[in-house]
């Protein structure tokens, strides 16, 4: 490390070889092998370092990086790509949890996507036989519900699918779905469905009291003697009517062309005759139907599945969507931490499991049999297809490839 660099020496050979007028290809030629022989001494006298990783995708990566690789100790990191496919993404060295949980050899685990799956032990082991370390992608979610990818993550694997690993507003979830695999786990939650409209409950304000000018007095007072001279006329009229025997016949003539008779019967019907009306549209549903309560800002998917339909949100935007149950829908489940041997040892226990519970003779698994008691030999272990196989049957009864196409 104390020596010139790669990249000096090669430039002082190539600049000694100008002034004999060389073509330019050639030595560019006779400079890289001189340089390759320069790098060979050093790589004899220089310890390996083999911690050392430079950000050089597969695509990235020639043949001259992979030689010079060889015999300098560097390493070629092939990035795992992100699910929209990009490998531009960084691996990080803690995610979501505060910094001093995660150590160099700390994975996430995903095993909370199989637990729906605690009545079918077979099932269970299928999906985690051959689990181990992978870079799976991290996203974060903020309080407005934005997601975005943020970089990669070590995760423990199911069975070398690879869940998404999402940070839910400080929580470590794990999203069980891996496309490329065809593979995915689907639960009930509850979920923003429909618009609705709110209530519109009365506005608290503050009211200024009404102080009564003298032209408002006096208009009062002239409409005030106005009603009386109409009331004095009106019993004039009815003493005359009732001289002339014609009480009856008015009363009859009054319900005959009364404007309120219809309001009378409680139709409450004021409009048009029915040929002359247009049909309304439906209404949107109101939120506060069924007694609904509501969310403000919070998420529907928060709400358990029990109570997810008395219950109603606002989004960011303003509007108001009810809460419905989702019959089926990706299973988000929480995230563990924990170290790789710890990983290790829980697939060693669902592997040993695995075959011995999946054997059948016609497998032609190694056995072996000691103390009156045959077991199928675990080392090396069985080919993964069997386990595969079991899987994707349960994938296909379910519906997953549908799924991954919406």
């Amino acid at each position: 490390s104390n020596g010139p660099c790669l990249g000096e020496v090669q430039s002082e050979l190539i600049g000694q070889l100008h002034p004999f007028h060389i073509p330019f290809r050639r030595t560019k030629m006779i400079g890289r092998l001189l340089a390759t022989q320069v790098t060979l001494a050093l790589a004899l006298t220089a310890p390996l370092v083999e911690d050392i990783e430079e950000d050089v995708t597969a695509d990235e990566a020639d043949l001259w990086d992979r030689f010079i690789g060889v015999f300098t100790g560097r390493k070629i990191v092939r990035m795992v790509k992100a699910r929209g496919g990009s490998s531009e993404y960084p691996l990080l060295t803690h995610f979501c949890l505060d910094e001093s949980l995660w150590q160099n050899d700390t994975v996430v685990s995903c095993d909370c996507c199989t637990d729906h799956l605690i009545g079918d032990a077979q099932s269970q082991a299928a999906l985690l036989y051959n689990s181990g370390k992978v870079q799976a992608p991290a996203f974060n979610r903020q309080l407005d519900g934005k997601t975005y990818q943020v970089g990669m993550v070590h995760v423990w694997s199911l069975g070398g699918r690879t869940p998404a690993v999402l940070c839910d507003r400080g929580r470590l979830v794990c999203h069980c779905e891996d496309p490329k695999k065809n593979w995915a786990e689907f639960e009930k939650a509850c979920r923003r469905g429909d618009e609705c409209e709110p209530e519109t409950g009365p506005v608290e304000g503050v009211s200024e009291g009404y102080t009564a000018t003298e032209e408002d007095e006096e208009e009062a007072a002239e409409d005030a003697a106005g009603e009386e001279e109409a009331s004095g006329s009106e019993e004039h009229e009815r003493q005359d009517a009732e001289e002339d025997g014609d009480v009856e016949e008015s009363k009859e003539d009054g319900a005959e062309g009364s404007d309120t008779s219809s309001l009378m019967q409680g139709d409450g019907n004021t409009s048009e005759p029915e040929e002359h009306e247009e049909k309304e549209e439906p209404k949107m549903q109101r939120c506060a139907d069924k007694k609904r309560i509501p969310l403000g800002l919070a998420f529907c998917e928060d709400f358990s599945v029990s109570h997810c339909t008395i219950a109603y949100s606002r989004t960011k935007y303003g509007r108001h969507h009810l809460c419905e149950v989702d019959e089926k829908t990706f299973r988000h489940c929480g995230g563990t931490l924990m170290t790789e041997a710890e990983a290790q040892a829980r697939t060693d226990e669902a592997q040993s499991w695995a075959i011995q519970n999946f054997y059948t003779p016609d497998l032609k698994w190694k056995v072996e049999t000691a103390d009156f008691t045959t077991r199928v030999a675990e080392d090396p272990l069985p080919e993964t297809d069997v386990f595969d196989k079991h899987t994707a049957k349960r994938m296909d009864e379910q519906g997953t490839a549908e799924m991954l196409v919406e």
